[in-house]
């Protein structure tokens, strides 16, 4: 599948007057970045798209539930990925931001998402 390329900011990437568009693996990752940093119910259009971050918003997370959000999100969102392997995280407390790193099994092989920023 080919999908517009977005940057990190979520704006449309484009390169001499032409839009730039993502293909295969970086298609997979880009999907699976926007559905872990949009909050499940925020997009009107599609009120079931993206991830609970009910459990990001604690003093004290639980990061076996984030571990839980995170996996539904992907599995139930995203047709390409049969699994979610392994999930690892990096809080930074003091700035309220939960850095995530990924390794999944799609349909065509193993896909790796190297880190995925969630303001918590």
């Amino acid at each position: 599948m080919k999908d517009l390329l977005i940057d990190s900011n979520g704006d449309i990437v484009i390169s001499d007057n032409d839009v730039l568009m993502t293909d295969r693996i970086s298609d997979i990752v880009q999907s699976v970045r926007m559905i872990l940093q949009t909050r499940e119910g925020e997009f009107y259009f599609d009120e079931n798209s993206g991830m609970n971050h009910e459990n990001l918003f604690v003093k004290q997370p639980n990061f076996d539930y984030i571990k839980q959000d995170i996996t539904v999100a992907i599995v139930e969102q995203e047709e390409r990925i049969s699994s979610v392997d392994s999930v690892l995280f990096d809080f930074d407390k003091d700035n309220r931001k939960l850095y995530v790193s990924l390794k999944m099994t799609g349909i065509d092989g193993p896909v790796s998402v190297e880190e995925v920023t969630l303001n918590a």
